[in-house]
């Protein structure tokens, strides 16, 4: 039961606080084709003439990275301060239905190894195959 409950959880502070933020604006735009399927055809030319293959090209930049991430842990912050009260939790019951027709989550092997016992990270990944 306390599964499921972290299972909707995730999905619904990840819609809130991480898709519908300037990450939007970074995923904008146009985007390449290619004939590979591995993008390896295609290839970016900078300001200075310089070709760069498209599996190489950083994405944006740290100015945006930063900006982003301050949205996120902002929105994080402000999603677990609000979350016990009921006016915001009636307020975001629409986006819930959404949220929750998303994949189900699957334990995190980086964030789990932090956990210094070898036994407890066996378990948390005893019934997944990956």
């Amino acid at each position: 039961m306390l599964d499921i409950l972290f299972s909707k959880y995730a999905k619904l502070s990840a819609l809130l606080c991480v898709r519908n933020t300037y990450l939007e604006e970074l995923h904008a735009g146009t985007a390449p084709t290619t004939k590979t399927g591995d993008f390896s055809d295609v290839k970016v030319i900078d300001g200075n003439g310089k070709e760069i293959p498209w599996n190489e090209v950083s994405r944006f930049n740290d100015e945006e990275m930063k900006k982003l991430m301050k949205q996120v842990v902002d929105r994080i912050y402000t999603f677990n301060v609000l979350m016990e009260n009921p006016e915001f939790e009636s307020s975001i019951t629409p986006w819930k239905s959404s949220a929750y027709k998303w994949d189900d989550p699957s334990m995190d092997k980086y964030l789990c190894s932090f956990m210094e016992s070898a036994k407890i990270r066996k378990a948390a990944f005893a019934d997944q195959s990956n």
